[in-house]
């Protein structure tokens, strides 16, 4: 079986054993293994799709991004049964673009079959795909890689991670079929306490991620998929009164809001210019006016803070070579960007002590996941704060605490001495353990109130557990 964790894509014997390391993958938008032994995955959100051999070395890519159709990342790739031809699917920044295609895997030549944003299995003589909350089916000639007839329906109501195109379904030549239904408005932030005892709900339940308060703690901005078109928006969360609003509405995918230090602002990463990475632009919170471009890149990058005083926006940029670095970006003069850590390793989810002094982070360098804290703008090596695992490291508003999440999704808490001759923090302690959704280093799934008293954290419903359904012996024809 084939894996990824920790930065690194794995297999292992299903029969038991320690699993031996193949090569580097950042992330996972899927993989796919033929009985030659080459494995293709797709390491990143934003690349091509790489292959490598299943006794490890050094992957290569396969496909390359079209420019011309807009393409922001290859995904999901699956094998034909003759183990040389494989589909995948082509996200545009261009929605109607978005396709799935075929190709050979020695050979550039791509050509879409359908257009959809799902994930793609193979029941032959049918491709299977998902449209909205459908499971459909269409008849696929394997001799010619093309598509026959007209696509029908299956199943209603499976689910979908619609943000990445992920399907929750699976098939097998014996005609078993698993899905997992789609259930809808299945996440919702909850306020709690130091001891993770509820202290109420705040919106009502969607499809949440990448939550931010604001300074006041009296808003929240969020990432919200559409589930129409898959693409993210940000939309603004009244705590106070439980409403939500939309704050962006274009066609293209905007992503992980970061609020001005004064609340004014909000600045965000979009693909809307429809280049090969994403742009940083800033809004007034109060909706008004348009969007400023801060920051145009040909890479993917994303906001992760804003400092204290205004004066720089950090973020994370993904480079082919150095994985995700972060930068400071200044927003008085020429705006010129400043490398903070450009290494071999992934750095992400880059914060700013209240005093602008200290940078809190998230790095793999050890092998695993660790959050870190290094000096800002100047001279010092980094000061590994996570015991065992750690991501998406938060100050408390007066500097004197930082927390972060562990692997097995506990709130840790770490107090911090520091001043002008440097930085000293205590043991990790456990403060509760959360339903939290993700605990990815590049996700926001939880927000700390200033004084660190109160933690809102984006937690799953009990009802968002349904079962995975099985279905036997169907017959694929349309009726």
């Amino acid at each position: 079986m084939g894996f990824i964790a920790h930065g690194k894509l794995r297999k292992i014997n299903i029969f038991g054993g320690p699993p031996q390391t193949l090569c580097d993958a950042e992330g996972d938008r899927g993989g796919t293994w033929n009985e030659d032994g080459v494995i293709l995955f797709a390491p990143d959100a934003g690349g091509p799709l790489y292959r490598v051999s299943d006794t490890g070395g050094t992957s290569s890519p396969v496909t390359t991004l079209d420019s011309s159709r807009k393409e922001n990342g290859h995904r999901w790739p699956k094998f034909l049964p003759d183990g040389k031809r494989f589909v995948y699917v082509a996200r545009s920044a261009n929605p109607e673009l978005t396709s799935i295609f075929v190709r050979s895997l020695d050979l550039d030549d791509s050509e879409p079959l359908v257009g959809a944003y799902s994930s793609v299995d193979l029941l032959p003589p049918l491709l299977l795909y998902v449209r909205g909350e459908t499971l459909m089916a269409q008849r696929f000639d394997d001799s010619r890689a093309a598509l026959l007839e007209d696509p029908f329906p299956v199943i209603e109501h499976v689910g979908s991670f619609v943000a990445i195109g992920k399907a929750n379904f699976s098939s097998s030549a014996n005609g078993t079929l698993a899905y997992h239904p789609h259930v809808s408005d299945y996440e919702l932030p909850a306020w709690v306490d130091r001891q993770g005892r509820p202290l109420g709900d705040s919106g009502s339940p969607a499809d949440y991620s990448q939550l931010t308060l604001s300074p006041d703690a009296r808003r929240l901005a969020i990432e919200r998929v559409d589930p129409k078109t898959g693409t993210p928006d940000i939309w603004l969360v009244d705590l106070s009164q439980g409403t939500t609003s939309r704050f962006t509405s274009h066609p293209a995918g905007d992503y992980c809001p970061v609020w001005s230090p004064d609340g004014s602002r909000i600045v965000f990463a979009s693909n809307r210019l429809g280049g090969e990475g994403t742009d940083l632009f800033s809004r007034t919170s109060s909706g008004a006016g348009e969007e400023d471009l801060l920051f145009q890149s040909d890479a993917i990058v994303f906001a992760n803070d804003w400092s204290s005083d205004g004066r720089f926006i950090i973020y994370q940029a993904l480079d082919s070579t150095t994985k995700n670095d972060l930068w400071a970006l200044p927003l008085e003069g020429e705006r010129k960007p400043i490398p903070l850590l450009q290494t071999s390793y992934s750095e992400t989810s880059g914060t700013l002590s209240p005093d602008g002094r200290w940078l809190a982070y998230t790095s793999d360098e050890s092998g695993r996941l660790e959050v870190y804290v290094r000096p800002f703008l100047r001279l010092g090596g980094s000061r590994l704060i996570s015991t065992n695992g750690g991501v998406q490291p938060r100050w408390r508003g007066d500097g004197k605490e930082l927390f972060y999440l562990s692997p097995e999704r506990r709130v840790m808490s770490v107090a911090v001495e520091s001043d002008e001759s440097g930085f000293q923090g205590g043991v990790p302690r456990v403060l509760f353990e959360a339903p939290i959704i993700s605990i990815e280093p590049e996700t926001r799934s939880y927000s700390v109130s200033r004084d660190g008293q109160r933690f809102l954290i984006n937690t799953v419903l009990p009802e968002a557990s349904a079962p995975i359904q099985i279905v036997v012996n169907w017959t694929p024809e349309p009726k």
